[in-house]
C-alpha cells in the first residue's frame, strides 16, 4: 500500500490528474484525494501505513530456528514418507522444546463442516467472513458489504462477480471455475517507484 501511495504522488508531481491516477493504480478517486492531501498537509511522513501500528505476536520460531526448520523440511521426516502437520510439531518439539498449534486452521474448517450440516438440516447459520474464495465454498447466499452498507445480496455466483467485486474493492478481479468451485483473483498490477 505504501508503495501504491509513492506512485500517486509520483504521478501527481508528473502533472497527472487525480482521476488519471486512480484509473492507473486501479484505485478508488476518493483514495487517491486522500493520499494527495495528506502527502501536502504533512510531506513524505504522511504515506507510511498508519492502521497497523502494532507488529502483532512474537513469532515462535527466531530466525535461525526457522532457518534451521526449512533446511529439515527440504528432506523427509524422521520415519520417512511425506511430511504432515503432526510430524512438523513432533520435530520443533523435540529439535527446539517448543510447541507449535496446527489445531486452530483444523478446528475452524471442522466448525464450517459442522455449520454446514446443521443449514442441510434446516438451521439458519450466519457466519462473516473475510475471505472470499472460502465464502464461495461454504455460503448459500452472500451479502458484501461496502463502507458498511450492503452492496449486494443473492448466491455465491451472483454476488461474487467481477464487476461487483471491483466496485466494492477498486480493483479487478477474475473469477474462474475450478472443478466447480469459484475462485476469485484480484488482478491488480502493483509497482515501486523507482
Amino acid at each position: 500500500m505504501e508503495a501504491l501511495r509513492w506512485l500517486a504522488v509520483y504521478h501527481a508531481l508528473q502533472g497527472s490528474t487525480a482521476k488519471e491516477i486512480a484509473r492507473t493504480l486501479h484505485r478508488s478517486l476518493r483514495g487517491v484525494h486522500l493520499v494527495l492531501a495528506r502527502y501536502h498537509r504533512e510531506g513524505p511522513g504522511a504515506l507510511p501505513d498508519r492502521r497497523h501500528p502494532n507488529p502483532g505476536r512474537k513469532p515462535k520460531l527466531s530466525p535461525e530456528e526457522s532457518q534451521a526448520l526449512l533446511q529439515v523440511l527440504e528432506g523427509p521426516p524422521p520415519d520417512g514418507g511425506l511430511w504432515t502437520g503432526p510430524k512438523l510439531r513432533a520435530w520443533v518439539r523435540e529439535g527446539f522444546q517448543k510447541e507449535l498449534s496446527l489445531n486452530p486452521i483444523y478446528r475452524f474448517l471442522e466448525v464450517l463442516r459442522l455449520l454446514r450440516q446443521l443449514a442441510k438440516a434446516g438451521s439458519s447459520v450466519l457466519i462473516v467472513l473475510h475471505d472470499l474464495n472460502l465464502a464461495a465454498q461454504v455460503a448459500d447466499r452472500v451479502l458484501l458489504l461496502h463502507r458498511g452498507r450492503m452492496a449486494a445480496l443473492g448466491r455465491p455466483h451472483e454476488v461474487l462477480s467481477p464487476s461487483i467485486l471491483e466496485m466494492v474493492y477498486d480493483i479487478p478481479f477474475m473469477r474462474l471455475e475450478v472443478e466447480d468451485r469459484l475462485l476469485l483473483v484480484p488482478v491488480a498490477e502493483v509497482c515501486c517507484p523507482s
